[in-house]
């Protein structure tokens, strides 16, 4: 019987080579798009972290909503750290905050109902992250060792004032490159996590059985901010100092502008953080500009929750004077 010959054993292991060498290509490749598309999926992820859903009544539920702010790095989202954890947080009002709307000391608490689930609650990536990590596709590693824990792996730039970038090195763990290799980024804009106040309408409600003067009343919205040693402020921003005369039984619409008088005058913050937070009505004397306090006092002031999430409209609400 006839076997192969040595030529054609050669050209039989040439070609079983050539179909192996041409498979093993194709599988990386495949591996390497799964590795570019799990990144982009786990920027989502942190995206999703930052900024949480879009439930109306939840408050949103992400880092931003809890603790008033963006990370300083990307473990800020697995662990607290020396932020404050989440608790029932009483909001304070400053009859004269700081420069940067602020509590500085003076301030009143509101009542116990007016308070929020606020700070660091934990997990943000819900479970995603593997041995306290969450790394890129490509479990790309920071040669800085420290920069490493902070960011695992990621590019984490808060250099723009309100901005976040947070970028992956691709494949070859380097700046640049193209295809596989090249950067890929997403960026957390101030418009994705900051409500413009300018958009912000509150209705005032005369129920006293009596006229209201003009700049006798005002509204005040007090925002959380955990402030990344353990504790925590209320920053507190103002109506516009247009507050009209109020005919018994009718209302007016009180406009915000960002300031947080009558210690903010020369700051303008015309923006909060996503979130849950309080409006309070507050009570002038002497006309804009005079001393301020909870309407009609601190044991009885009136209040409300609103939820302001980026890309809606806010709610409208309304506060009664009594």
């Amino acid at each position: 019987m006839r076997g192969f010959t040595l030529i054609e054993l050669l050209v039989v292991v040439a070609v079983l080579s050539a179909a192996a060498m041409l498979a093993f290509g194709v599988t990386a490749e495949d591996r390497m798009q799964i590795r570019y598309d799990d990144t982009r999926n786990r920027m989502q992820s942190l995206y999703r972290a930052l900024l949480g859903g879009l439930e109306p009544a939840a408050g949103t539920g992400g880092y931003v909503a809890d603790n008033g702010g963006l990370p300083a790095g990307a473990s800020a989202l697995l662990a607290a750290g020396s932020l404050a954890p989440r608790a029932a947080q009483t909001p304070l009002f400053d009859p004269d905050p700081d420069g940067t709307c602020a509590g500085n000391g003076g301030e009143t608490a509101l009542p116990a109902a007016a308070a929020l689930l606020k700070g660091h609650r934990g997990n943000y990536l819900g479970g995603l992250a593997y041995n306290g990590s969450f790394r890129d596709g490509w479990g790309n590693i920071d040669a800085d060792a420290a920069l490493d824990a902070l960011n695992f792996g990621w590019i984490w730039n808060t250099g723009v004032a309100n901005a976040l970038t947070l970028a992956s090195l691709g494949a070859d763990n380097a700046a640049g490159g193209s295809a596989m290799a090249a950067d890929r980024a997403l960026t957390v804009a101030p418009g994705d996590w900051r409500i413009p106040l300018a958009g912000l309408n509150v209705r005032i409600a005369n129920r006293t059985g009596a006229p209201i003067p003009a700049d006798s009343y005002a509204v005040s919205l007090l925002a959380f901010r955990n402030n990344g040693t353990g504790g925590s402020y209320w920053l507190r921003h103002s109506s516009d100092a247009n507050a009209a005369a109020i005919a018994d039984g009718d209302s007016v619409a009180l406009p915000f502008g960002g300031r947080c008088y009558p210690g903010g005058t020369a700051a303008m913050h015309g923006a909060v953080p996503q979130g849950r937070h309080v409006l309070v009505l507050t009570r002038k004397a002497g006309g804009w500009g005079g001393s301020e306090a909870l309407h009609p006092s601190a044991a009885d002031a009136v209040f409300t929750h609103i939820d302001l999430i980026g890309g809606l409209i806010p709610p409208l609400v309304e506060l009664s004077i009594r």
